[in-house]
């Protein structure tokens, strides 16, 4: 059973630089709630 698609994106450049930005903002937030849960857990 097949639960999931691949498909290929062709973004414009200017939505490539939107999704990079996203994802950058997305990595960011995820390490610093990470680190969060980490330093509250030694408390």
């Amino acid at each position: 059973m097949q639960l999931t698609q691949k498909i290929k994106i062709e973004p414009t450049e200017e939505q490539e630089e939107v999704l990079t930005s996203l994802s950058e903002i997305c990595r960011l937030l995820y390490n610093f709630s990470l680190k969060e849960r980490i330093y509250r857990s030694i408390k």
